[in-house]
C-alpha cells in the first residue's frame, strides 16, 4: 500500500487508500461494502481528486487483497 501511495504522490496518478476504506460500488446492493487491503482510484474519478468522507461510491481501479495461509475462503 505504501508503494502505491508513494507512486500516486510522485506522479499524480490517483488517490491510494488503505484497508480502512470501504467501497459501496454495487448499485443494486447499497449496504454491501468491500474493504480491500489497499486500493487505488485513478485521477479524475473522484470529485476534486480528494478522498470522500465515508465510503467510496465507485469501484476502485486497483484493489489488493492479501490472503494469509490461515484465511478461509469464505
Amino acid at each position: 500500500g505504501g508503494l502505491i501511495d508513494r507512486h500516486c504522490v510522485a506522479t499524480g496518478a490517483g488517490v491510494a487508500f488503505g484497508s480502512a476504506t470501504g467501497y459501496r460500488c454495487f448499485p443494486g446492493k447499497p449496504n454491501l461494502v468491500r474493504k480491500p487491503d489497499a486500493s487505488l482510484v485513478l485521477s479524475g474519478r473522484l470529485p476534486g481528486d480528494r478522498p470522500p468522507s465515508g465510503d467510496v461510491a465507485i469501484a476502485p481501479d486497483l484493489a489488493v487483497e492479501v490472503v494469509s495461509p490461515r484465511d478461509q475462503y469464505e
